[in-house]
């Protein structure tokens, strides 16, 4: 697939926008596959591309600039990776508004890019690898690529799910883990969709500090009821359908979360 989206993009020489969708493709390409370096390389590109060459354009710099940067913790690239996240703000500002970014308005891609590099800038320094691994995992999940994860590789992501609480809190670690369990075998979808009720079902106090900082952990409620209700839809069991739909609707209510009413 990514040989051909770089032949694609030799084809697309000189057209601009075409050229930056399969650079994103490329980028989601390399991260499913675990490559985070090959994946900071196709973002670092994007950047180049649009804010850099150009001066500004282009909808989500700031994002961009974000996913680079996790891409080089995840890495082990610190100082890039730090200097990128740091960098973040100064990219979105170079947005282009008519190209629809939702910016910190509402919470959708630029936000969520905003508030997480704020929230692990916010970690003690060094910023370590397994900081970057979790949060490329959680662009996986959030833009919804974990359940079409080929299983060697959810189980992968899985075993990199770090235990310690200030890396990932129990709420965000059961939606991931509950998120990358549904491409698995039954056992573990089962166990997954547990995980997920655990998510919806979670106390305000516990969602609003599943991040430091400005990061703020109530989405996560959002994105468990539409991967939950997702996967009973497309499950085609008559009690299921009507339960995830029920999911969806709930999920696409949350206003304040505007990418999982998107998805």
């Amino acid at each position: 697939a990514i040989a051909v989206l770089k032949e694609a993009e030799e084809k697309a020489a000189e057209m601009m926008a075409l050229q930056g969708i399969i650079r994103n493709d490329l980028a989601w390409g390399r991260m499913r596959a675990g490559d985070w370096g090959g994946a900071a390389h196709e973002y670092g590109r994007l950047l180049q591309g649009y804010a850099l060459a150009q001066g500004g354009g282009g909808p989500y710099n700031g994002v961009y600039a974000y996913e680079a940067g996790v891409c080089l913790l995840a890495q082990g690239e610190e100082e890039a990776g730090r200097a990128l996240l740091e960098a973040a703000d100064s990219y979105a500002e170079l947005d282009d508004p008519a190209q629809g970014t939702t910016g910190r308005g509402e919470w959708g891609p630029v936000r969520y890019a905003l508030d997480m590099a704020a929230a692990l800038l916010s970690l003690p320094a060094p910023l370590h690898k397994q900081a970057g691994e979790i949060a490329c995992i959680e662009l996986l999940v959030l833009w919804d690529f974990a359940s079409s994860l080929p299983p060697a590789a959810a189980s992968s992501f899985l075993s990199l799910l770090p235990d310690d609480p200030a890396l990932a809190s129990p709420v965000r670690r059961k939606l991931l883990g509950g998120a990358l369990r549904l491409a698995l075998s039954p056992e573990e979808k089962t166990r997954g969709e547990k995980e997920l009720w655990e998510v919806i079902a979670a106390p305000e106090e516990e969602l609003t500090t599943a991040m430091p900082a400005a990061h703020d952990g109530r989405h996560y409620k959002a994105f468990a009821m539409y991967l939950l209700g997702r996967a009973k839809v497309t499950s085609g069991e008559e009690e299921a359908v009507k339960e995830g739909q029920g999911l969806l609707a709930g999920a696409s209510a949350v206003t304040e979360c505007q990418l999982a009413a998107f998805l």
